[in-house]
């Protein structure tokens, strides 16, 4: 009895993921536009509030502002008859895994390639066009802190598993055919 209550301790005296903080985290975003490559490829900490990746163009205005859950893009192409052509952004470098990221709202009609991957996301903004419009979209952005479990901790929990199963008599079914 005293190794399961010991076990039981043991486990809940380990600390559990705790939601990951983006604000800090040094990522580099890429604005490219098909048939034009990379328009902007810039490092930047993220800082909330504050917009982390701008492209100014003449009369047009392209932006990503990163807060803790979520990334709000704003095109806002008002000399121009429209973007010209479909733009991809790809924002990378996270500290922690990425675990979710998916538009939450926004004209989703004008986006596509949603993606992220460990410590990336991307989406591509398809090609409109209209004087003066301004359009912007959110996305949610949730990650989890990369958390290893220390080799102690778990040889530990092996050991008082296979304690425990030896204290409890519990025998594997044989096998038959």
């Amino acid at each position: 009895m005293k190794i399961i209550l010991l076990t039981l301790l043991f486990v809940l005296s380990l600390p559990l993921p705790l939601g990951a903080a983006v604000i800090g985290d040094t990522v580099r975003g890429v604005f490219s536009a098909v048939g034009s490559g990379a328009l902007l490829d810039l490092n930047t900490t993220i800082s909330d509030p504050g917009v982390e990746f701008e492209l100014n163009d003449g009369g047009a205005s392209f932006s990503v502002d990163i807060a803790e859950t979520e990334i709000t893009v704003l095109y806002d192409i008002d000399l121009f008859t429209s973007v010209g052509a479909n733009t991809t952004w790809v924002v990378q470098g996270f500290d922690d895994i990425v675990t979710d990221f998916s538009l939450i709202s926004g004209d989703a009609a004008l986006i596509r390639d949603v993606a992220f991957l460990d410590d990336e996301v991307r989406f591509t903004v398809l090609n409109f066009g209209a004087p003066r419009q301004i359009e912007s979209w959110n996305f949610a952005l949730n990650t989890s802190e990369v958390t290893p479990v220390p080799v102690l901790a778990g040889i530990w929990t092996l050991l008082s598993g296979i304690v425990l199963l030896l204290t409890l008599k519990i025998r594997p079914k044989s096998w038959s055919a």
